[in-house]
């Protein structure tokens, strides 16, 4: 998406918390692998020595606590919550304690990544954004085809996340992730209608340029079991414009290593989101993409509606001709799946389309159009029994500072002061 930067500053206010959090947030989180002192991190909780030191000039990493560091507080959540349990819930189910078995080609994941725009210098302005926000929740929860996902994976949650939450649940996608700190945080989410085993987060930190620094993007982590299948999905949205493919590259590294460090064995990986490489204007910087991330695409269904993701010619929330707004159609929203060594591949079959979402009056719901990837799983996944889930609602991922805050809020103050405009997507 592409705004002004004038206002800035009042979009980085701290969102109210939802009355719903507190309820959604109990016992102890799932199981993680804790980082040795040296390792980036995101939050003390991933620190064995339990200290993720705050640093406002480089990125953050484990050390011991001592008088002299500011280790990063719990102050945020990540609301996670399993709703199975509720009378009438219509979410899938799965028991996770399937005995060892290959599984055939015809067994599939039927996932789709979305960047709803719900930021308050949309351009459909912020008093219609809850509106707006209704008619996307309408659409998952009524439409005939917004209920037939398994996981469906969200970026630019930063307004309204609440009501989207309410809209998924009727829909059936009754297991979520979503970041709780509004406009300060990374605004991502993620849907299933199956168990959610780990969830965690890794901050992009000061891989970041512009105004982008102002907000935590980085890359939300979620372990499913579908019927016993595990899939591990890695949500995130990326730097915006082709002009900071560089800063990209540096976010790029830290997915990269950040995939590597959950030691993940013999289970189907998969990256989702807002990556802004744009696969068809510029495809020797998408193909770069892809070999940071030693990863790899899937085929595009021909049948799929468009090209594009992002698309000022047919989407009605983009305009053209107003200021910062671009012309150029691109397609930069993608679901990867994980080609380095060892790595388990997708079954054959697997496609992908780009769809257009309308409300019931034909208007479109964001100004990105999602990718549905239909992924088969491979002859050599092999079905496990569930290992780690906590089975209840929590909540996860914190880990600011009061310190990290206000830098935030200082940042984009002084940035929106500065700044004349820029484009975002």
């Amino acid at each position: 998406m592409k705004f002004s930067v004038l206002l800035f500053a009042m979009v980085q206010l701290p969102a109210v918390l939802s009355t719903n959090a507190a309820e959604e947030s109990s016992e102890v989180p799932p199981t993680r692998q804790l980082l040795p002192n040296g390792s980036e991190c995101s939050e003390s909780s991933q620190c064995d020595s339990g200290c993720c030191v705050w640093n406002p000039f480089a990125n953050e990493v484990c050390d011991d606590d001592a008088w002299y560091r500011d280790c990063m507080e719990e102050d945020y959540t990540f609301v996670y919550a399993d709703l199975t349990s509720n009378t009438g819930s219509t979410c899938a189910s799965t028991t996770g304690t399937a005995a060892d078995t290959t599984v055939t080609d015809e067994t599939s994941v039927l996932i789709m990544t979305y960047n709803l725009y719900l930021i308050l210098l949309a351009s459909d302005g912020p008093a219609s954004l809850d509106d707006r926000a209704d008619r996307i929740a309408a659409w998952f929860a009524q439409s005939p085809e917004g209920g037939t996902y398994d996981v469906v994976a969200f970026q630019e949650t930063w307004v309204a996340p609440d009501t989207i939450r309410d809209g998924m649940i009727a829909a059936g996608y009754c297991h979520y992730v979503y970041d709780d700190r509004g406009t300060l945080g990374s605004g991502l989410a993620l849907y299933s209608k199956h168990p959610i085993e780990r969830h965690d987060f890794r901050g992009y930190q000061n891989a970041c340029a512009s105004v982008d620094c102002a907000v935590d993007k980085g890359v939300s982590y979620v372990r499913i079991n579908k019927d016993g299948t595990m899939i591990n999905v890695f949500n995130t949205h990326a730097m915006f414009s082709v002009d900071n493919h560089d800063v990209r590259k540096r976010q790029y590294d830290v997915m990269r290593t950040y995939i590597d460090e959950q030691n993940i064995q013999d289970e189907l990986v998969l990256m989702v989101g807002d990556f802004n490489e744009d696969k068809i204007n510029t495809p020797a910087l998408y193909d770069t993409m892809l070999s940071d991330l030693a990863a790899q695409d899937f085929v595009l269904d021909q049948d799929s509606i468009t090209v594009y993701s992002y698309d000022p010619v047919t989407n009605d929330l983009i305009d053209p001709e107003s200021a910062g707004a671009g012309s150029v159609q691109q397609a930069l929203d993608h679901i990867l799946y994980d080609d380095s060594d060892g790595a388990i591949a997708p079954g054959s079959g697997s496609t992908c389309e780009y769809l257009t979402p309308k409300d019931s009056d034909g208007k479109d719901l964001s100004d990105h159009f999602p990718m549905s990837c239909d992924v088969m799983f491979g002859e050599n996944l092999v079905v496990a029994a569930s290992s780690d889930s906590s089975g209840s609602s929590q909540s996860l991922l914190g880990s600011n500072s009061s310190l990290w805050l206000l830098s935030r809020v200082a940042l984009a103050a002084a940035l929106g002061a500065a700044l004349i405009g820029f484009e975002y997507y």
